[in-house]
Order: C-alpha cells, then sequence, then structure tokens
C-alpha cells in the first residue's frame, strides 16, 4: 500500500493563501509610492539647487524742479528696485556732482519690488552753475550686479544768482477756492547793499486770477522818502504793469538816491480766484532791479544770459483742477467781403475753439500773404487776447485795410498761441490757412457821365444864344434924337 498523503487542514490553507495576496499587495505599494512621490523628489531637488540672488539696482533718477535760486530747494526723486531673490536692507545716497545731498536707509526690501525715495537738497551756500545729479545704492552681500548700484540722471540742475522770483513758486489747490484771495510775493536773493528800486510786469491768466491790489514789499522801505507806485492791472487781458519803488533823500539837492541791501520782498501782490484753471505768472522785459548809479542788478534780457552768474528770472504758476490738458484750436477763418477793390476794408473773423480742459487766455494772430514754407508774412493788426473757457467756441473780428495789399488774390491764415508756460498738447491745429480768401482788385474809376455832360453841354448852347439875340436886338434898337 502506498503511503498515505497527509494534506494540510483547510485554515491552514486558506491562511497562507492570505499571507501570500498580502505579499503581492505590498510589492505593489512598493513599487508605485515611489512613482508617486518621484516629481516632489524632483522639485525638492529643484528646490534646493535654486540659487539665492543678491541685486539691487537705482532705475530711476528724477530732480524737481529743474532750475532753482541759489538758498531754494530742489527734491530729488529716486526709484531703486530689487532684482534679487532675497529680502535686502541697504542705504542709497543722492548726490549733487560728488558732494552728498543726503542718505536714506531701506530695510527688508521684497524681491522683485519697487521702492521710491525723495531726497530734499538745500542749494544754501552752493556756487551757482549746472549740477550733475545721480543716486547710489550700497552694495549687499553677495551682490551679482554691481553696475546698476549707481545712475546718473539724464536731467542736469541749474542753480541761478541773483535773481528775481515769484513766490510760492508754483501752487496747486485742488479744494474749492473760487472767490478767495490768493498772494505771491516779488523777492530777490540779490544780497548787496546797492539796490535802489524795482519795476516789474507780470502776466496771468484772467480766467482764473483777477488782480485785486499791490503792496510794498520790506526790502525798499520808509527810511527815506519812498517813492512807490502800485501799477495797473489789466483783467482782459491778464497783465499787472509797472508798479515799482524806490528811495531818495528830498531833503538835499539834488536829490541823493538811497541804497537798500538785499535779499528781500520786493512787493507783494493780490489776486481773487476767479476760475478753475491754470495760470502761469510771468514776468514781462520791463522787470528789472536797480543800482543807485543807474545800472541794472537784474533786467529781463539777463534771462536769456546762459551764464549762470547773471540775474534771472523764476517765473511761477498756480492750478485748482487736476493736471489741466491744454488744447485750442483754430476752427474758421470768415472774411468779408471776399472781393474788394484796393484801400477797401476786409472784416476777417477768426473762431476759437477750446477743446482742453482748462479755461484758456488765447493770443490770436492774422496774416496775408502768408505761406509755412515760403512766406512772406504780413500781419493785419496786432494779436488780440480771446478768453475762452474749456469745451467752447469763441469768435474775434480783425479788420484788414487793403491799401498796402498787391493785386490779387490772398491766403488768410489765423494762428492762435497760449500763454508762456502752457504747452498746447496738439500745436499743429493751432494754424488754420485759407487759400484764395479775399480777391484786392484795382479801384476802377468812374465811368464819364456822358448824360449830365449832354445836359449840361445843352444848358452852355441855351445860354449862349440867348446871350446872342439879346446882343442883336441891342443893335438893331434905333437910335433917339
Amino acid at each position: 500500500m502506498g503511503e498515505k498523503v497527509h494534506k494540510p487542514p483547510q485554515s491552514i490553507l486558506r491562511l497562507l493563501q492570505r499571507v501570500n495576496q498580502v505579499r503581492k499587495k505590498l510589492l505593489w505599494i512598493c513599487l508605485i509610492i515611489p512613482l508617486v512621490l518621484s516629481p516632489l523628489y524632483v522639485n525638492l531637488i529643484g528646490v534646493a539647487a535654486a540659487p539665492e540672488t543678491h541685486d539691487i539696482a537705482v532705475i530711476s533718477v528724477t530732480p524737481y524742479p529743474t532750475t532753482v535760486g541759489l538758498g531754494q530747494l530742489a527734491n530729488v526723486t529716486v526709484i531703486i528696485k530689487n532684482q534679487g531673490t532675497e529680502n535686502e536692507t541697504f542705504s542709497v545716497t543722492a548726490y549733487y556732482n560728488n558732494t552728498t545731498i543726503e542718505t536714506q536707509n531701506v530695510a527688508n526690501q521684497a524681491p522683485n519690488t519697487n521702492k521710491t525715495l525723495t531726497f530734499v537738497w538745500n542749494t544754501t551756500g552752493i556756487t551757482t552753475g549746472t549740477y550733475s545729479i545721480n543716486a547710489t545704492a550700497s552694495i549687499v552681500s553677495g551682490e551679482i550686479d554691481k553696475a546698476d548700484n549707481t545712475l546718473i540722471s539724464p536731467t542736469k540742475v541749474k542753480v541761478v544768482s541773483p535773481y528775481i522770483t515769484v513766490l510760492p513758486r508754483n501752487t496747486v489747490v485742488l479744494t474749492s477756492t473760487l472767490g478767495q484771495n490768493y498772494t505771491i510775493s516779488i523777492y530777490t536773493n540779490y544780497n548787496g547793499s546797492d539796490i535802489w528800486g524795482y519795476e516789474f510786469e507780470l502776466t496771468y491768466n484772467p480766467l482764473v486770477l483777477y488782480g485785486v491790489k499791490v503792496v510794498n514789499g520790506d526790502l525798499i522801505t520808509e527810511e527815506g522818502d519812498l517813492l512807490f507806485s502800485e501799477g495797473d492791472f489789466n483783467n482782459t487781458v491778464g497783465k499787472l504793469s509797472l508798479p515799482g519803488a524806490a528811495a531818495i533823500n528830498m531833503s538835499t539837492i539834488p536829490y541823493t538816491k538811497l541804497a537798500s541791501t538785499g535779499p528781500g520782498v520786493l512787493a507783494n501782490v493780490t489776486f481773487t480766484i476767479v476760475g478753475l484753471g491754470e495760470s502761469p505768472i510771468i514776468f514781462g522785459s520791463k522787470t528789472r532791479l536797480m543800482r543807485t548809479d543807474g545800472t541794472n542788478i537784474i533786467d529781463y534780457f539777463d534771462d536769456l544770459d546762459p551764464d549762470p552768474t547773471r540775474g534771472k528770472f523764476l517765473h511761477g504758476s498756480f492750478r485748482n483742477v487736476l493736471e489741466a490738458i491744454h488744447d485750442v484750436v483754430v476752427i474758421g477763418i470768415d472774411p468779408y467781403p471776399q472781393s474788394v477793390e484796393k484801400g477797401e476794408l476786409v472784416t476777417i473773423n477768426v473762431t476759437i475753439r477750446n477743446k482742453g480742459t482748462a479755461a484758456e487766455s488765447v493770443s490770436v494772430k492774422v496774416y496775408y500773404g502768408y505761406d509755412p514754407v515760403t512766406g512772406p508774412l504780413y500781419p493785419i493788426g496786432s494779436p488780440k487776447i480771446l478768453n475762452v473757457e474749456s469745451a467752447s467756441n469763441k469768435t474775434i473780428s480783425f479788420s484788414w485795410n487793403t491799401t498796402e495789399a498787391s493785386v490779387g488774390t490772398h491766403p488768410i491764415t489765423a494762428i492762435a498761441e497760449l500763454p508762456e508756460g502752457i504747452t498746447d498738447i496738439n500745436p499743429d491745429d493751432n494754424t488754420l490757412k485759407i487759400d484764395d480768401a479775399v480777391e484786392v482788385k484795382l479801384r476802377e474809376s468812374p465811368p464819364l457821365p456822358i448824360l449830365e455832360i449832354f445836359a449840361i453841354a445843352a444848358v452852355i448852347v441855351v445860354i449862349m444864344i440867348v446871350v446872342y439875340n439879346l446882343k442883336q436886338r441891342k443893335r438893331k434898337k434905333p437910335a433917339f434924337d
């Protein structure tokens, strides 16, 4: 008989089968988990491998204003960028030429962010001239690009002296100001002891400012016999003409001029704010500061002198709206009549539209025979000032006496100009030309009055006949004894 084979109990077999299933599942889990986690491993490896970078850059240096009087303040705006991957702490220094203006610290600037800093430059005590402005950020540990830590501004600052200026230089008031008074000072920084007198002119926008009064300042005072004039406001065109002061000693003969010592306020000018908009406040050509010997310390022509040690004029501005848009356009030229005999008058109506956001005081000029390329240019009358509100039209008339015009057809050109200090955003439409606008003809001799001549001749003949007959009758009359 063969041996009897003993089989394991069923419970044992089931246990072995279960163990085998678990073993297979564990095998699959061991294979799958690494595959699932492998991207995470790659990312962790990448993060760990990414290098830290440290890079600070000066990306902008902007001075304002670009012309300042000696002793006044100029702002320098500097923008710094953290181009690295880490928070950085460093310092920034602004310079004029190679002299420090100010140093400021920056703490924990985040990666890929900009930081704006404003430095204030007090020009007291420096030499007048033109200065380069630059800024330097300190080098941080591990800096990878040190070349961009320093930037020189493309704009230079001119410091001028002596000068006459408007104070405050630039006034911006965005709250309601209509009906309120606004006062400026006319100031000179000249520190000599030979000041005898002054006079000045100002232009302004009469749609925004209305001139009220002028008061003498603290420079030329009552120590002698004060000669002071308030000048004259023309609030139609926006001009203050020739207020001034001088001091003399009238107790002596001849009178002697008394000298004052600067710096100081020449005069205070008060306006009433009558409209919304922008008004440049510009010195005119008759502005001057005078010495006792009769020469000018500062006069208008020095304003054009490139020598920064010569006298200058620093104009001002007032604005009570957001940044204004200036855009005027000549939209129409209407001459009448369009055909005249030489010597007759032509009325030319010019229409201006203000497309900007601020009321404007516009100077309108009209010419005949004008070609932008070849010329020539013949003015018709004098320029006229036209005040035009925003988003409105206005028409002004010119009278042309054609006595000096040549015979033929003439183009008419009108030009609209904004005051000095205001820039039109679209200057191309400030000029309009109408070709062959007016025909000028030779004056014709009046036709001979034939009928009148014949009538007069007939009367003369009749008179002659009557006279002849009367004479004949006298001859035939018999004589009396």
